[in-house]
């Protein structure tokens, strides 16, 4: 006959059968998988059975052309363990350009040591993509050029007369800017576009910029979004 004693029962005073500690369990989740550039994720650790104070490590990896180590602040750490919970952020640098492919990075759960030391044991992984939110300027073809003797100065100091040679691009927006290259000003009012071919001028913006800027040695002026 076999006599089978239930874990936690007591033999006599003092000696009582130990139950079995639950098995390890790790999990790496966000709010959502997806990041805009510029931002940061915050990325929640949940354990089982791991006792407080345990410090695990994380590091990313990367997916994408456009993706560098070098985008991601900070780009590995530690946590420690508290209620079997911890978390920490990462943040995601812009770069001014238009993905031709998904940008992803990815998240490595290890614990006993670092990533790629000795008795390090990956844990958990998760995913993150990159929400291409920072493109590459718009740049309207670098000819525009100021006339000779057309400056800033002849519609007031936050003004700037710009001749076109593209007259079928769209009048640029506010928030765009203008720069010969050293100074930049912001857009504020979009002007307005005028056919001045009658007088042999063409066509030409008028922009109000943010504030007073001399453009007047300026040959050429470029505007971008």
């Amino acid at each position: 006959m076999t006599l089978t004693i239930r874990p936690g029962v007591t033999l006599r005073p003092g000696i009582t059968v130990a139950k079995p500690l639950p098995p390890e369990s790790y999990s790496l989740s966000s709010d959502g998988n997806g990041v805009n550039e510029g931002s940061s994720k915050t990325i929640d650790v949940t354990t089982t059975a791991v006792p407080d104070g345990t410090i695990l490590y994380w590091a990313t990896s990367i997916q994408g052309t456009n993706m560098s180590f070098g985008r991601l602040s900070p780009g590995s750490g530690s946590v420690t363990v508290t209620g079997g919970a911890a978390s920490f952020s990462i943040t995601v640098s812009s770069d001014n350009l238009t993905s031709t492919d998904q940008q992803a990075f990815f998240v490595h759960l290890f614990k006993g040591a670092p990533n790629g030391q000795p008795g390090c044991v990956g844990v958990g992984d998760l995913t993150i993509y990159v929400n291409d939110t920072s493109q590459s300027p718009h740049v309207y073809n670098t000819a525009h050029t100021v006339n000779p003797g057309w400056t800033n100065d002849m519609f007031g100091a936050d003004t700037v007369f710009i001749q076109d040679s593209a007259p079928d691009t769209p009048t640029p927006q506010v928030g765009w800017t203008v720069t010969d290259g050293v100074n930049t000003r912001t857009i504020v009012s979009s002007g307005f576009g005028v056919n001045h071919q009658n007088t042999g001028f063409g066509f030409f913006w008028l922009l109000q910029l943010n504030s007073a800027v001399n453009f007047n040695d300026a040959l050429t002026l470029t505007l971008s979004n």
